[in-house]
């Protein structure tokens, strides 16, 4: 019998701290803090036509000692047609990683040849914690 009352006082205790939390916003707010811990930047740097590949040069920039994991990239041109990354260094796709003391990762990014430089695009990087995208403009900002 004591250990039911025990049980019983345990649960009421716990649904009431469940209700303030939430009456406080504490719960509602755990995904937004979740999310915001995901949170990444994209920068294009440059861009490399080869014969073989068009690659490129790109940087994710996240909080120090959080992860995030890029599932796949694609760049969509002004006239709406798009291509997407065939590989990615230094970290894999559907694999997570982790930004370390610097909050900036660089990455190289293969996309199938392309006949001429783009002088803009638009770069997507689809992760689970939503899209990341930069537009790439041909000139340093």
């Amino acid at each position: 019998m004591k250990n039911h009352l025990r049980i019983v006082t345990f649960v009421v205790a716990l649904m009431a701290l469940i209700g303030i939390a939430v009456a406080g916003g504490q719960l509602s707010d755990l995904g937004a803090r979740r999310q915001a811990a995901h949170q990444m930047t994209a920068i294009v740097d440059s861009v490399m036509i080869r014969s073989d590949v068009t690659r490129v040069y790109c940087r994710a920039v996240g909080r120090p000692h959080t992860s995030q994991r890029i599932d796949s990239v694609y760049i969509t041109m002004p006239d709406g047609s798009s291509v997407g990354a065939d590989d990615i260094d230094p970290i894999y796709f559907r694999r997570g990683f982790q930004w370390e003391d610097d909050s900036d990762i660089a990455i190289e990014l293969d996309f199938p040849p392309m006949p001429v430089r783009p002088e803009r695009f638009r770069l997507t990087m689809i992760t689970p914690y939503g899209n990341v995208e930069a537009l790439y403009t041909g000139r340093k900002e």
